[in-house]
């Protein structure tokens, strides 16, 4: 469960950061 919250989070930083550049 806590392996799900960190990757939830990256993906929630990446995603934002690529549709940025």
């Amino acid at each position: 469960m806590q392996q799900q919250a960190y990757i939830n989070a990256t993906i929630d930083i990446r995603i934002p950061t690529e549709v940025e550049y």
